[in-house]
């Protein structure tokens, strides 16, 4: 995953941890095409609100958000 891929993750966990906003977090992702990413490259607390993220959106199907 390249920096700014990362960046994207990053800022849509912002919005779902801080900012209780699922739904933009997702449409952020959407946009960028990476509601079917591969997260197994983020850290724990990315991974968490990516999980809270795909249970709160129907649209985000993640792989590697096992701890």
């Amino acid at each position: 995953m390249d920096d700014f891929t990362q960046g994207i993750f990053y800022a849509a966990a912002i919005l779902v941890t801080l900012n209780d906003e699922p739904t933009s977090a997702a449409d952020i992702l959407e946009q960028a095409g990476h509601l079917n990413a591969d997260c197994s490259h983020l850290d724990d607390s990315e991974k968490e609100a990516m999980r809270k993220l795909q249970d709160q959106d129907s649209r985000c199907c993640f792989t590697g958000l096992e701890s």
